[in-house]
């Protein structure tokens, strides 16, 4: 079955797998209505300066653009914690928001779908996935792989510039005109990545690994981009059936924005 699997790969390729490969698998992955999820990141900030880890695991609808996940940040040198997170159309909602009370559900409004894992509990895996769409450009095959018990092949491709720095930009935007407009006057937003990826028998993503290098003129640090460098991992495993995700109450609800979250 694996030696069918690989060939009909190569075939597809015309000689190797290529980006349509990938296109492929991400369309077909961001249409399942239910995924288990894992996450595990880690990030440092600015030259011999500590960053931190975290992991994440909980469910996703990735059809209908929803995930209910449980985030544990391990900043190096501090305490750790502990968020549950749940995006419905569009909207995030955190427990456990450091500033908050722990039994407080917060709405933060203007959240981004972010990829950096100095936001951890902002990282949407969909917005992960979809960083792989309409690319153009070399594939490496890396060969065979087994990821949670699924036959698959292994893929290498290095992200355009401009699309992470494109993602970059969405974040700081959310922040504000006034740090768009100051951070102008730094730099521009520089950033490089590169994309494994681990597609099964059925054509989905099994597994992604993202590592990125990042940052804003020459040291500039702020969250979600400065001198970074960062890696995520998102493991996806099908659900025989979707899973149910809900918003939490509106009348139970805090609300704060994004940029009040990251500036005093």
């Amino acid at each position: 079955m694996l030696a069918t699997f690989v060939a009909v790969l190569v075939l597809s390729g015309c000689g190797g797998p290529s980006t349509q490969t990938l296109n492929d698998a991400v369309t077909a992955t961001a249409a399942l209505p239910g995924v288990a999820v894992e996450l595990t990141g880690s990030t440092q900030v600015g030259a011999g300066t500590s960053g931190g880890t975290f992991q994440a695991s909980g469910r996703a609808d990735l059809a209908a653009g929803a995930h209910q996940l449980t985030v544990e940040v391990r900043p190096a040198g501090g305490e750790p914690t502990t968020t549950d997170v749940v995006v419905v159309e569009g909207r995030n909602h955190q427990l456990g928001l450091p500033g908050f009370p722990a039994d407080q559900w917060v709405w933060v409004d203007g959240a981004p779908p972010a990829i950096s894992a100095d936001l951890p509990t902002f990282v949407d895996p969909l917005a992960v996935l979809n960083l792989l769409t309409s690319l153009t450009g070399d594939v490496t095959d890396l060969g065979t792989d087994t990821v949670e018990g699924a036959a698959t092949q292994h893929l290498r491709v290095v992200l355009p510039p401009a699309r992470m720095e494109r993602s970059i930009t969405t974040i700081l935007e959310g922040l504000g005109e006034d740090v768009v407009a100051q951070l102008a006057t730094v730099g521009e937003v520089r950033a490089r990545a590169l994309a494994e990826v681990w597609i099964d028998e059925e054509g989905w993503v099994r597994q992604l690994r993202l590592a990125t290098t990042a940052g804003i003129g020459e040291t500039q640090a702020i969250p979600g981009t400065g001198a970074i460098d960062n890696e995520l991992l998102l493991t996806l495993t099908p659900l025989e059936a979707p899973p149910t995700i809900e918003a939490p109450a509106a009348d139970d609800l805090a609300r704060t924005t994004f940029a009040d979250l990251f500036l005093p």
